[in-house]
């Protein structure tokens, strides 16, 4: 896959089941009390089907569940691309992840939203090179506030 890569790892954590995603690549970490990672994680694959995405990675042993994809529909709702100068003809490529695990006193879930915004001619070219896009915030706001319910 062609893009820019990120090699920034570190969350942003939030304690109290509130969290803020500021629009950035970075993961935004929350802790849920009284709720097991086998209970979210089955939350966590309804919500995205809920939305139209179809989980590519789904794995309860370590608690992961991602996609990826090129719908714009979909990207226009969870990335900010507006880097990107034109906006006829883009494709917007996405990438969701989400990872739930333990925390002794309940779990912590990581979302994590990113992309990235280009055209590439039918030769194969760049014709616009590939830009990062960020995170509006609305798929990791939306998630963890259904997990929270």
């Amino acid at each position: 896959m062609y893009g820019p890569v990120k090699t920034e790892n570190e969350g942003t954590s939030h304690s109290g089941g509130s969290s803020t995603a500021g629009g950035t690549d970075n993961p935004v970490t929350t802790q849920i009390g009284n709720r097991n990672p086998d209970e979210l994680i089955t939350r966590v694959q309804a919500y995205y089907q809920s939305k139209g995405l179809t989980p590519l990675v789904q794995n309860t042993q370590v608690g992961i569940v991602a996609t990826a994809g090129n719908d714009l529909t979909i990207a226009g709702l969870y990335l900010d691309c507006s880097s990107v100068e034109q906006t006829q003809n883009i494709q917007k490529y996405y990438r969701i992840v989400t990872q739930v695990w333990s925390n002794g006193k309940g779990s912590n879930v990581s979302v994590q939203v990113n992309g990235y915004a280009g055209l590439v001619a039918a030769d194969g070219n760049d014709k616009i090179k590939p830009t990062a896009c960020t995170s509006t915030s609305a798929f990791e706001n939306g998630l963890l506030e259904s997990l929270q319910k």
